[in-house]
């Protein structure tokens, strides 16, 4: 993975984790012509412990981390992200490991090994359209 800079800016932007200013992807997903930054889940768990002091200091009750997809790819139904169990919540927060799909695991499990509590939300505002991968509260009060 290039980067601008060898040591690229982790930064906080309108509760966005940024990597150089841009916002993050899984790298699985194909979104051509994308202004985000593809990344893979073991760089994310990098990013989240490089970031961690910023992220703690910012003090959100979310932080929104890495889209996961987008509603042209799915119809707005978001299949390519949720499972069966996802599905059949009330709501469009999944808040449970077995609620996504297995290409997402390793996002999931990168917020955890940083010491943070994952979620994924689907959504249709125009700023947070698709899937995302959410950080939340820290989990090791560190």
């Amino acid at each position: 993975m290039a980067f601008s800079s060898s040591n690229p800016e982790i930064s906080i932007k309108s509760s966005f984790l940024t990597l150089d200013s841009t916002r993050l992807r899984a790298d699985i997903l194909d979104i051509p012509d994308s202004i985000e930054r593809a990344i893979s889940a073991d760089y994310l768990e990098t990013i989240l412990h490089l970031g961690r002091e910023s992220i703690l200091r910012a003090d959100l009750y979310r932080l929104w981390v890495v889209r996961l997809g987008n509603t042209e790819q799915t119809d707005g139904e978001d299949s390519s992200v949720r499972t069966i169990a996802g599905y059949n919540k009330e709501n469009s927060i999944l808040d449970s490991l077995d609620e996504v799909q297995a290409p997402f695991h390793g996002y999931w499990h990168a917020i955890e090994a940083a010491g943070f509590t994952p979620e994924v939300r689907i959504t249709t505002t125009k700023n947070y359209e698709g899937s995302w991968m959410l950080l939340g509260q820290n989990t090791d009060e560190t």
